[in-house]
């Protein structure tokens, strides 16, 4: 028997409030950078960024498909504690993203390119800067698919704070552009393009610096173990079917609004995005501070901390990620409107949807760490590749038959109802030592409180005139309900009296 990991609540606190500092500054300086590049873009030149972008995005299956295998290989091996095994985990890793690389590079300059000139709809006169956008991702994408393996070391190692720190200064070399961008004389989406590739580049650097020095496995000098390559790849072959159909059906959704409803329908879903990745970014912290420990317990034989660290991961997210949602979602019109200039038609139903869509892809995320900890990745990886895939082009045909634009964000919701209730029995038919009784309770709980406090907050403001002070007022009436309720409500009495002892030593000191 493996000793055993036990992970610090400490630790994890501590990761999780560093996150959350960082997902904040990303909120401030996303929400004001995404307005001044669509007022300086145009939502034409906008809408072109978005829709050129992903045609190297529908190849990031690719580079998710490693991610996800490099994280959880890494983290296990930390947890059985053999350090061979940790290297070689990490030069397997190193070298399959540089082949990755490589893949992405050939596929986009031969098929990417292609499909700009063939098949993607361009604003007259716009097709030399819509290449050279293609071009940036392209190679944006690649130093971003070598920066995999470092980042997810760092992860694993829960040097949280490392990584926040890596994290904004990516946000604000991208705030540097946006103050650049109005002092150049040359096309401006093309200058945009080019400066955030040479961002990736810089976060690699420093990812690459950080690593070398810090942690012993990342150096990358060894020739890899072909038994625990074998191991990742075949991890990594059936996790890639999930990858390809998550990303086939958001880049599907993206192409099909380009070809039925034009540039403007993409600079919509291209905002609503932006804000819906906001939002979850906040439950992400979560699910990013938990999958190591969640991995380590189960990687040591601990199933009882794997239980105890996934009910603490559900109720919070929802918690934290209904903290943003309710706001935002009451007050979207307001806060839409204050945020751009320009806001393109359906920006603000898109978005609502999106939010919805979120809730249910969290509880689905924060399941799957305990599904990849088993390595047994199979059934979920299939079924998401299929009801994903099978989305878009569903959504084809009924665009096809006339449906309005919205059906693409309905189709989706349903979408994501469907795989969050699929990846719940998938946890408990692989760790049967978890209490699915105990899992679905918090899940209920959380979805119901948060329901409730909605409800509450909608009382209290529908009322009041719409003006910034009842943006304000409703955000603060739904944070003090939403925190009572599952304070009184999320939590058990012990968690309750712990988190009251801990408040109370805080406001002693």
């Amino acid at each position: 028997m493996q000793e055993q990991y036990h992970g610090s609540g400490k630790t994890i606190a501590k990761n999780t409030v560093v996150l959350y500092l960082r997902m904040f500054l990303t909120l401030v300086v996303g929400l004001y950078t995404s307005r001044v590049v669509l007022s300086t873009l145009g939502i034409e030149d906008y809408g072109v960024y978005n829709v050129v972008g992903g045609i190297v995005g529908m190849l990031g299956f690719l580079n998710a498909t490693m991610s996800g295998a490099t994280s959880r290989f890494i983290s296990y091996e930390l947890g059985r504690r053999d350090f061979e095994r940790l290297h070689q985990t990490f030069n397997a890793a190193f070298l399959v993203h540089v082949c990755i690389a490589i893949l992405v590079l050939l596929i986009s300059e031969t098929a990417g390119v292609w499909f700009l000139r063939n098949k993607l709809v361009i604003p007259p006169g716009r097709e030399s800067a819509a290449m050279v956008v293609l071009q940036a991702s392209i190679f944006a994408t690649i130093f971003g698919i070598i920066t995999v393996p470092f980042t997810s070391c760092v992860i694993a190692h829960e040097k949280m704070e490392v990584y926040a720190y890596v994290e904004i200064y990516n946000v604000l070399a991208k705030l540097g552009i946006v103050f650049l961008l109005p002092l150049l004389s040359y096309d401006t989406l093309k200058t945009y393009a080019i400066l955030l590739m040479l961002v990736s580049i810089s976060v690699l650097l420093i990812n690459n610096a950080y690593c070398r020095r810090h942690f012993e496995e990342c150096h990358v000098f060894r020739r890899p173990d072909k038994k625990v390559m074998g191991e990742m790849m075949s991890f990594s072959a059936y996790n890639l079917i999930g990858n390809f159909g998550d990303v086939f059906n958001r880049q599907g959704i993206v192409i099909l609004l380009n070809s039925f409803f034009g540039v403007v329908a993409n600079a919509a879903s291209g905002l609503a995005t932006t804000v819906a990745n906001m939002v979850t970014n906040f439950s992400n912290a979560i699910i990013t501070a938990f999958r190591p420990p969640i991995t380590k317990s189960y990687a040591s034989g601990n199933i009882k901390d794997v239980e105890r660290f996934s009910l603490i991961a559900f109720i919070l997210a929802v918690y934290l990620f209904s903290l943003v949602a309710i706001p935002a979602g009451i007050e979207m019109e307001q806060l839409i409107d204050l945020w751009q200039e320009v806001v393109p038609e359906n920006t603000v139903l898109f978005t609502r949807i999106i939010l919805l869509c979120l809730l249910f892809e969290i509880i689905r995320y924060i399941a799957i760490i305990s599904i990849h900890a088993t390595g047994q990745v199979k059934a979920i990886s299939i079924c998401n590749g299929i009801i994903l895939t099978i989305n878009p082009i569903v959504l084809y045909f009924l665009y096809k038959h006339s449906a309005p634009v919205q059906t693409a964000y309905y189709c989706y919701l349903a979408t994501c109802v469907l795989l969050a209730v699929i990846s719940i029995v998938l946890m408990d038919r692989y760790i049967p030592e978890l209490s699915l009784r105990k899992i679905l309770w918090v899940i209920i709980k959380s979805i119901f409180i948060s329901v409730l406090c909605l409800i509450i907050t909608l009382f209290v403001v529908n009322d009041i005139p719409v003006t910034l002070w009842r943006i304000v007022l409703t955000t603060a009436v739904s944070s003090a309900v939403g925190t009572i309720l599952f304070f009184y409500l999320g939590i058990g009495p012990a968690e309750r009296n712990q988190l009251k002892s801990r408040v109370k030593k805080a406001l002693r000191r």
